[in-house]
């Protein structure tokens, strides 16, 4: 199992506990994560899959106006806040089969299809302005293009759908020269999932009737025009994911450097630790983010764990991986 998370505006346990903290301007937040189980034999495995991918990017005025409201903060008055938002869920069971070879003394590739099912979704944007017309009030335009299983923003009331599809993917682990190894995965290449009869809205809303939220604020009830409807056919494509490390092991600690890559956001990484017998440890630093993080192996399990911060709720990135391999 393996989960990456990183928010930009707030701590990654405030985001998902309703935007409830302390807050900052942001533009990206996101959570991957993949749990799994199976077995292999000789250079074929199989296992079953559970997976999540979230991911959002805003500008940052849409930050600062959903932190206020959420945190009973005032709005600064007379301004106006460009709120742009898009949005890529998903969350899938599958069926994963790989291939396993050693292709050359030194050289290892794994292959693998994993077929997905998904019963939930959300892919598409929201775009539109908010003036506030005072420290609790503000109102609104907007325009909305979005695919769901779930209305979070009209609350339409619409039928539970399925969809189905597969992702493919790769692991190169390369002694390239008896002292430099090469370890590269690939995730998603590509990936993508259909769904049938799947909800979809394409409508403007603007503000229509001011009520008093329990928290002090004004808002106002939408005025809704435009489309709902579902398509027949829609096609939601996995983002890309990929990470790449090297080592070198000539002295008598190994020096790494790596990158990963998942939702247009580049995360590069460096790292040091030594092997003793069966046990090896890897210590990272991540320097764009301020975060450290060790990973332990002993024979067959390998754990890790990174944070940038050392109190987990404050925590705006955390990388942890947990494994048991035969």
């Amino acid at each position: 199992s393996e989960a990456l998370a990183h928010s930009e505006p707030i701590s990654v346990m405030d985001a998902i506990h309703g935007w409830e903290g302390d807050y900052k301007a942001g533009e990206r937040q996101y959570v991957w994560s993949r749990v799994e189980t199976g077995v292999k034999m000789d250079n074929w495995g199989m296992g079953l899959q559970f997976r999540k991918d979230y991911s959002l990017t805003f500008s940052k005025d849409a930050a600062e106006l959903f932190g206020a409201i959420n945190n009973d903060k005032d709005l600064d008055a007379g301004r106006t806040y460009d709120v742009n938002l898009e949005a890529n869920v998903i969350e899938t069971t599958g069926l994963r089969f790989t291939r396993n070879d050693q292709m050359l003394p030194n050289l290892k590739t794994e292959f693998g299809l994993t077929l997905l099912k998904a019963n939930y979704m959300i892919d598409g944007s929201f775009n539109g302005t908010a003036l506030a017309t005072g420290d609790k009030s503000y109102t609104y335009s907007a325009w909305a293009d979005y695919a769901y299983t779930e209305d979070v923003l009209f609350e339409r009331d619409v039928d539970s759908v399925t969809g189905y599809g597969f992702s493919l993917d790769a692991h190169v682990d390369w002694q390239f020269k008896p002292n430099w190894r090469l370890d590269l995965q690939a995730r998603d290449l590509p990936g993508w999932v259909w769904w049938k009869d799947l909800p979809y809205t394409n409508a403007s809303a603007v503000s229509a009737r001011e009520h008093t939220e329990e928290d002090g604020f004004r808002t106002w009830d939408p005025l809704i025009s435009g489309t709902e409807s579902n398509y027949s056919r829609y096609k939601q494509t996995l983002p890309f994911k990929s990470s790449g490390d090297i080592y070198y092991s000539g002295w008598p600690i190994t020096v790494a450097g790596g990158l990963s890559y998942q939702f247009s956001d580049l995360l590069p990484r460096v790292g040091a630790g030594w092997q003793r017998g069966d046990w090896s440890v890897m210590g990272w630093l991540w320097p764009r983010d301020k975060a450290l993080g060790v990973d332990l192996r002993w024979k067959e399990w390998q754990v890790g764990f990174s944070m940038d911060n050392i109190v987990f709720d404050d925590a705006h990135f955390i990388a942890m991986n947990l494994a048991y391999r035969y």
